[in-house]
């Protein structure tokens, strides 16, 4: 797992020091990113600590870039379900088979627990890593793969390599000091950001709003295994 980080963060710093970082665009229909997905939120407390880390970083990186960390829109991704399709019919037979699998999967999982232990760099984000307490999360991811089945063959090509984040900042385009960011996160990669809670496990769309793009909560199932 140190591996998988470190070579993620090599990836992410090496992109942006040479000006070939990924950068966002508003959402389209068809792309691969910001369709249906399901998310964990974090606890208040944990939201209010990741929003300030995001104030800080967007701050450095200057204006124009997204601050999906901030306060309603901070999350973990568990899986991504499907290509961008806007609108998502609220009657939508598949709709329904992900909720239900959804449902099953909440089911057998008690609350979840992490410990945000630092930030890294990806290419065109700057993360938070999230460390699961327990083999609790991880369970989560597999039992709802299973419970999907052939609805959720979307995300099989190992993007997330097991790994748990929340994104704090997606860049959307070039940034005036890359070096100024790149050595503020490698000061940082070690940072306890506190441990964060998540009580549902959430079925989103994304909407973007003009300055960010952030998960808007189709159907919210409790964890309480």
């Amino acid at each position: 797992m140190i591996a998988a980080v470190e070579q993620l963060h090599a990836r992410g710093r090496r992109a942006l020091l040479a000006g070939e970082e990924d950068y966002d665009r508003p959402p389209r229909a068809g792309s691969r990113r910001w369709g249906v997905s399901v998310i964990l939120r974090p606890d208040d407390d944990a939201a209010r600590r990741l929003a300030t880390v995001t104030g800080e970083v967007s701050a450095l990186a200057g204006p124009g870039h997204w601050p999906t960390g901030r306060l309603g829109s901070g999350h973990l991704t568990v899986r991504g379900l499907e290509h961008r399709r806007d609108p998502v019919p609220s009657q939508d037979p598949l709709l329904g088979r992900y909720c239900a699998a959804v449902a099953r999967a909440a089911e057998r999982t008690a609350p979840l627990h992490f410990a945000l232990t630092g930030l890294l760099l990806v290419p065109g984000a700057v993360l938070a890593l999230a460390e699961p307490l327990g083999p609790a999360p991880d369970r989560l991811r597999a039992g709802l793969a299973a419970e999907l089945g052939a609805d959720g063959q979307f995300e099989d090509d190992g993007y997330r390599q097991g790994l748990w984040w929340s994104t704090l900042l997606h860049l959307a385009g070039p940034l005036g000091d890359a070096a100024s960011l790149v050595d503020w996160v490698e000061t940082r990669r070690s940072l306890d950001v506190g441990e964060l809670r998540a009580r549902s496990i959430d079925l989103v769309r994304y909407a973007y709003d003009g300055t960010c793009t952030s998960p808007v909560t189709l159907a919210s199932t409790p964890l309480a295994a």
